[in-house]
């Protein structure tokens, strides 16, 4: 099955990034994600790669398709509005954040929301 396609790429993705190669970690994590777009594991290993690599926007892109993919989790609006705010985007950092908060009313991304 196509899923089972996508856990040779990601397997290999997850075996650079331990090693810190992190451009081949994220062409890996990518290949996973255009044979199986609706599995979660390769973009969150994505996102967390490009956050390591200091890239804040790709990171974001996969983040919101973490959302996209579980609306109902609000540890994936934190995700994504703690990426916002390191990015510097208070306006989304809130939007992310105060879905997160509606989603889980302790979530860590609260004092996003500012007073």
């Amino acid at each position: 099955s196509e899923e089972h396609d996508a856990d040779i790429p990601l397997n290999v993705a997850r075996i650079y990034d331990r090693q810190g190669k992190l451009p081949d970690a994220r062409h890996w994590y990518r290949q996973a994600i255009y044979i199986d777009p609706f599995a979660l594991a390769p973009h969150e290993g994505l996102a967390a790669a490009c956050m390591k690599a200091g890239d804040t926007s790709a990171a974001i892109a996969e983040y919101r398709a973490l959302c996209a993919l579980q609306p109902e989790n609000a540890q994936r609006f934190a995700d994504a509005a703690f990426a916002y705010h390191k990015q510097g985007d208070t306006e989304n950092a809130r939007k992310y954040a105060a879905q997160a908060v509606r989603l889980d009313p302790n979530s860590p991304a609260k004092p996003l929301l500012g007073s």
